[in-house]
């Protein structure tokens, strides 16, 4: 009798002992790829700390946190697919830890670790956090309208001497080499018919273009300066 004994309570232990391991049926099953990475590591993780990581607070952020750090991040870009995966994940946990994981805390669970999964998301490696709409304010930083008329001068000028170097290249491609001569006096005084030529076609169009983007930029920036 005591042997039969020994062994029916052997047995108990054993059974006892194994129902652990048979957790994580449920999250086998799930066919949701994302799902099933988030159950796997939910699983992994109450194996090694144990069933409390669901009802206590602070363990269950630090299982959050361990989860979300272990998953593949760069497959969570779709904030509705996550809402799924992480609802089926859930649901497949209730399943496999119905005593432990009851329905209000299996609910904090999800919206936990869907907010987790979306701000790991946004500060995964590689992420620019530039603000371009930050740049206006920064390039008027500091000038005066002195500084802003000498810069829109300066600029004026690298546009009117790119406009003669484009000149010559237009010249260039359109009539082949041309022997350089000595400028007249009336070319000198820029009220000859070759300089009001000149100053048309493609050269003035690029000139023009040119003085309009400096002028706009100049404007811009002494509007700003003069509203702070």
């Amino acid at each position: 009798m005591k042997k039969l004994s020994a062994c029916l309570l052997a047995l108990v232990m054993m059974a006892a002992l194994c129902v652990p391991s048979f957790a994580g049926s449920a999250v086998n099953a799930l066919t949701d790829a994302n799902a099933k990475e988030i159950g796997d590591k939910v699983v992994t993780y109450v194996s090694a700390n144990g069933v409390t990581a669901f009802e206590d607070d602070a363990q269950r952020a630090q299982m959050v946190t361990a989860v979300v750090r272990g998953l593949k991040i760069d497959n969570y870009g779709d904030e509705a697919a996550n809402a799924t995966s992480v609802a089926l994940a859930v649901e497949a946990l209730q399943a496999d830890y119905p005593e432990d994981l009851t329905a209000e805390t299996a609910a904090t669970l999800q919206t936990e670790l869907l907010a987790a999964i979306g701000d790991a998301y946004a500060a995964r490696p590689g992420v620019s956090t530039f603000d371009p709409s930050q740049v206006g304010d920064n390039i008027a930083s500091g000038f005066t309208d002195s500084d802003l008329s000498g810069l829109f001068d300066s600029l004026r000028n690298a546009v009117t001497d790119l406009g003669d170097r484009l000149e010559g290249v237009f010249r260039q491609n359109s009539g082949g080499e041309e022997t350089p001569t000595e400028p007249t006096e009336e070319e000198n005084t820029g009220n000859g018919s070759d300089y009001e030529d000149a100053a048309t076609g493609d050269t003035a169009v690029f000139a023009v273009a040119g003085v309009a983007a400096v002028s706009a930029i100049a404007l811009v920036l002494t509007r700003k300066k003069k509203s702070k």
